[in-house]
């Protein structure tokens, strides 16, 4: 599998998990999950939250990515909610 494929296929995985989930998800969590290291998960989570916020698109999602309590949630933005 080539790496642009599996970045999408891992950047998918892990916004499924976050769309279902009412609290926030560890790494640990989603290691066990997604069987991938802490460090590949952290990248793809910060790339997600970059992509969420516009970054290169220039297009702001109505829902971010945050770590918070030790975790990743998604949230609606405070000018949506």
């Amino acid at each position: 599998m080539n790496q642009e494929r599996y970045q999408i296929e891992l950047f998918s995985q892990l916004e499924a998990l976050l769309m279902v989930t009412d609290e926030p998800l560890t790494l640990g969590q989603l290691t066990k999950a997604t069987g991938q290291t802490p460090e590949i998960l952290e990248a793809t989570l910060k790339a997600i939250q970059r992509d969420y916020d516009g970054d290169g698109s220039g297009v702001q999602r109505g829902f971010q990515l945050r770590h918070v309590a030790g975790g990743w949630r998604l949230y609606t933005r405070s000018e949506h909610a």
